[in-house]
């Protein structure tokens, strides 16, 4: 009897991944049964016909049933009588997060077992043991973040929008909340508002905070669930390029940095390869990752066939494991190709007042700056080593790639295509200069190493 129950067990892995690899070009309709942690106090929030739970941990035991994934068709567009009349213009303006004044003590929003000195909170290590636990409410710590996407831009909008005394962004990754550190963070947060406080223009004796920013490409990818328990106000700007190039810039970028051959850049479709180094086509699926957000309804067919367009049981997952559910994040969506070309340039003054107006300043008293300067990051190294690593990049035009580029455009096209139809139609959801976003947007339909007409003209 022993001996078959040990049996038993010992398939039982085999035929999980046989049931996975046949099940998994469908998606499933899921049902949430439980948190796993069953001590967690939480509230559940109907999302359609799907069920999502506000917690730190959002860890889910599912059960499922089959259906078939719809066929997703991108139609061609008549572009001769795209006029842009329903793309949003201008920014609203957001008003910024109501902070206190003065202050809380910092013992009594997080509990200080680690030392802290001069200012700055002294941990193990972002992966070492958790120390500090948050006891408190730090919603108005942070006024926005910079969450995504690597390769598009935002470590240029890290260094453009610190501006003291308007507004100040720690000028290294601050990635706690995306390792489930958020308490780390916390410390540094409060000394950063403590050193910000300034005089307004008018009335003198009025004093604010100066805005507090933190950048992170990582943290859209697996740290919308702390977010929404600790910063549910916070507000998020994301960046957006085309994926043909994104992938090279990232692939080229991830050679740079570790000095090792990378995998042959058409095995990349998922982050499954050994050696891949993060760089997988499937990562630039906008669309699955924007979708979690929570920003549209996500109960008709057509935009469920789009969010989980080639997507496993696995993706369907761990998109409801993080999907944030009624929550004031406001968000600004930007185009890498909005900003200028150059090394040093100027914004275009409708991206300066957008942007302002969606982080709440009043343009008659703060006033952001329209220089910028595009950063190039990545490690200092020799010219030897340098020419040693130039050799192992990729030129993704090449006739060899032409494979990967069709599976880069094709998520192009179904994140442009959900993007414009659901995405855009939330309030919460801003872009700059609507009609030169929905232009750089639509090229991500077309292989940009191929000689094509321009079909997509702003009127």
């Amino acid at each position: 009897m022993l001996s078959s129950i040990l049996t038993v067990i010992s398939i039982l892995p085999i035929l999980l991944y046989e049931y996975h690899k046949q099940t998994k070009d469908t998606y499933p309709n899921f049902f949430l049964l439980s948190p796993s942690n069953s001590s967690s106090t939480t509230s559940t929030t109907t999302v359609g016909k799907y069920r999502n739970t506000n917690t730190t941990s959002m860890r889910f035991s599912f059960r499922h049933e089959e259906q078939q994934l719809p066929s997703v068709v991108v139609p061609t567009r008549d572009s001769s009588q795209d006029t842009f009349d329903t793309i949003k213009s201008t920014v609203p303006f957001f008003p910024r997060i109501e902070r206190r004044n003065p202050l809380p003590s910092l013992a009594s929003l997080v509990t200080l077992n680690s030392p802290i000195s001069s200012g700055t909170h002294k941990t193990n290590s972002i992966s070492g043991t958790r120390k500090d636990s948050i006891i408190g409410n730090v919603s108005d710590l942070l006024d926005f973040a910079i969450i995504g996407f690597a390769k598009a831009g935002t470590s240029t909008m890290m260094q453009y929008l610190n501006q003291p005394p308007i507004s100040r962004v720690f000028q290294q990754e601050h990635c706690h909340i995306g390792y489930d550190r958020p308490e780390v963070l916390v410390p540094e947060l409060y000394h950063a508002l403590r050193k910000a406080t300034f005089s307004t223009y008018t009335p003198a004796t009025t004093t604010t905070t100066a805005l507090i920013g933190i950048k992170c490409p990582r943290n859209i990818d697996d740290s919308m669930i702390n977010f929404s328990t600790y910063f549910p106000h916070t507000k998020f700007i994301i960046a957006l390029r085309h994926p043909v190039h994104w992938f090279q810039s990232i692939y080229n970028f991830r050679v740079h940095n570790e000095g090792v051959p990378l995998p042959h850049p058409n095995l990349l479709q998922n982050g499954h390869v050994k050696g891949a180094k993060g760089v997988f086509a499937n990562r630039v699926r906008y669309h699955h990752m924007l979708g979690r957000l929570g920003k549209t309804p996500l109960t008709e067919d057509r935009e469920l066939s789009l969010i989980f367009h080639n997507a496993t049981n696995l993706d369907i997952q761990v998109f409801y494991n993080n999907l944030l559910v009624n929550t004031g994040n406001k968000i600004f969506l930007y185009h890498v190709e909005q900003l200028p070309p150059s090394t040093v340039g100027k914004l275009p003054q409708s991206f300066v007042t957008d942007i302002s107006n969606f982080l709440g300043l009043d343009s008659t008293t703060l006033q952001l700056r329209n220089n910028i300067r595009r950063w190039i990051p990545g490690k200092k190294i020799s010219s030897l080593e340098m020419q040693q690593r130039e050799a192992l990049k990729i030129n993704i035009c090449d006739e060899e790639y032409r494979p990967l580029r069709d599976i880069l455009v094709q998520n192009g096209k179904i994140s442009a295509q959900w993007i414009r139809d659901y995405f855009l139609h939330s309030p919460d959801v801003a872009i700059p200069s609507g009609k030169a976003f929905y232009y750089f947007m639509e090229q991500w339909s077309l292989d940009p190493c191929l000689p094509h007409k321009n079909e997509f003209k702003i009127k």
